[in-house]
């Protein structure tokens, strides 16, 4: 590099020092508060511009294919990647990409006859539920970026009797990158495609929770896609080219409901798959073998494509207390309330079986994103309960729901 090069890149101009990598809804407002203090530290330390962005925060909420190009060029070019680490962190898929896609980076500098520096940076957000041995990687060099008294970062930043080693903390880290930065130059990633790389925590041999695998949970997208829907309904804003971009709440949120639901399921520590209606009939004897979750996510408009719904009368009264039903609507979506008794007497018949059975079974009409949340909430907890009746028991991290699923019959 010139001198005139390094000059802009240590004003902010052509890399960002670091990444700052987190779990979706995990105290934000600490999180946000951890960026700003660190990103004020190292300008001060390194002298630049206040207005420049030294970094970059993930707001990690993104589940499906929808990150922006600035988070991609971030990611891209920082020169560290700190990951704020919790139970939760390791079963968010975001995060499992945005960590796997910066250990290549470090793996390619090694494989072209650079030295790997000590860019991947773990700060303990959260130690409930980590075990020991959570920060092996292989071929990285991880090292763990420890707090005075290796306190959890978020108590340090709640209570003010810890403000100054909070203060300390912040120091130690801020030079640390730095250095790191100055020291190793990580080369940019030339091509960078982050929605479809594989979530680097999914490829781990091990799981979180020493030799037990965390429960899973399927979600199967009972809808169709753009081009299939068109000859169904007019409104054709809520569908993609895949029957797993289908997104009844673009209003409240732009992603996938499926990626939306990816994120709550983490809220539960429950890693989660997404699979199309065609893989429905397997899912369900999978999950049955294994104790694990099956939640159909339905489109009523959807029923009328054959395939749906042959696949949702496949389903038999075997199944209660592994799948629940959710069949979400937005309230803006008129053509939808126009035709709604028609949809819910359609849904309600292809359902022969299982409508007819409440024990163990959410059936739920819901008209809101809040809703929804509310009821996958409630509908996890509720099959996590079937499941210990009838196998091996799991801990619910999530605590307890507000109130009992209802299912919504005729």
């Amino acid at each position: 590099m010139t001198d005139r090069s390094d000059e802009l890149w240590l004003k902010g101009e052509l890399m960002p020092y670091f990444f700052l990598s987190h779990a979706p809804d995990e105290d934000a407002i600490f999180v946000e508060r951890f960026y700003q203090d660190l990103s004020a530290e190292i300008r001060k330390r390194a002298i630049v511009d206040p207005h420049v962005d030294v970094g970059y925060l993930d707001i990690a909420a993104r589940e499906g294919a929808h990150w922006p190009a600035d988070a991609k060029a971030a990611l891209a070019g920082c020169q560290t990647f700190i990951a704020l680490c919790s139970a939760k962190y390791f079963l968010t898929s975001s995060c499992g990409r945005a960590w796997g896609v910066f250990a290549d980076r470090l793996r390619k500098l090694e494989s072209a006859g650079g030295q790997q520096p000590p860019a991947l940076v773990p700060v303990i957000w959260s130690s409930e539920g980590l075990p020991e041995d959570f920060l092996a990687e292989e071929d990285i060099r991880l090292a763990r970026q420890h707090t005075p008294g290796d306190e959890d970062l978020r108590v340090l930043l709640r209570l003010r009797r810890h403000r100054q080693a909070y203060r300390a903390f912040v120091a130690s880290l801020a030079h640390r990158v730095i250095q790191t930065a100055r020291v190793h130059r990580l080369p940019p990633a030339s091509e960078l495609n982050v929605d479809t790389l594989e979530n680097a925590f999914e490829r781990r041999s091990r799981w979180l929770h020493g030799a037990q695998r965390p429960q899973r949970l399927h979600f199967i997208v009972c809808a169709g896609t753009r081009q299939q829907m068109a000859s169904i309904r007019s409104d054709l804003q809520y569908y993609g080219s895949r029957s797993e971009d289908w997104s009844p709440f673009p209003e409240a949120s732009p992603q996938p409901l499926a990626a939306h639901a990816g994120s709550i399921a983490a809220r539960y520590l429950l890693r989660s798959v997404v699979v199309p209606v065609n893989g429905l009939e397997d899912q369900i004897s999978a999950a049955r073998a294994r104790n694990e979750i099956v939640v159909l996510l339905v489109d009523a408009w959807a029923v009328r494509l054959r395939a749906v719904r042959d696949a949702l009368m496949s389903m038999g009264r075997g199944d209660e207390g592994y799948v629940a039903v959710l069949v979400p609507h937005s309230p803006d979506d008129r053509e939808t309330a126009t035709h709604w008794e028609a949809l819910h007497r359609q849904v309600l018949d292809a359902l022969p079986h299982t409508s007819q059975h409440r024990d163990g079974f959410c059936w739920e009409a819901l008209g809101s994103l809040t809703d929804f949340e509310a009821r996958l909430g409630c509908a996890i907890v509720e099959a996590q309960q079937q499941i210990h009746r009838r196998g091996r028991a799991f801990r619910t991290p999530g605590g307890k729901p507000t109130s009992r699923p209802i299912i919504d019959g005729p």
